[in-house]
């Protein structure tokens, strides 16, 4: 008795093509889209591992500067003079959305 029902269950489930191809498709496909999902991930945060700041007047937060660099930060010096108005013909305005000035009077002005 149970193998009648049992033949007639898989004979319905083999025709019903869509619950076939949820059957199969998920679990094959499943792990390679999440495999391209990590590796895309893995891609976003090496770029946002590469920072790249300017910062002007870094001679006087030595100890900051140092900081900076030991957590992977790269530190570009910009001149003293040099104001967010004067540096667009140098710099891109993503550029200059992250601008360090520090001044000798212990004043920090971050640009964001």
């Amino acid at each position: 008795m149970w193998s009648v029902v049992t033949r007639k269950e898989l004979k319905d489930a083999l025709r019903d093509r869509r619950a076939l191809a949820a059957l199969l498709l998920f679990p094959l496909l499943g792990p390679v889209m999440i495999y391209f999902m990590f590796n895309m991930l893995i891609d976003i945060a090496e770029d946002a591992a590469d920072v790249n700041l300017p910062v002007v007047g870094a001679e006087y937060a030595s100890d900051l500067i140092d900081y900076l660099q030991q957590n992977g930060i790269d530190i570009e010096d910009m001149p003293l003079n040099s104001t967010p108005a004067c540096e667009g013909e140098f710099y891109s305005q993503a550029q200059l959305m992250k601008l360090v000035r520090l001044s000798s009077n212990g004043v920090l002005i971050m640009y964001w």
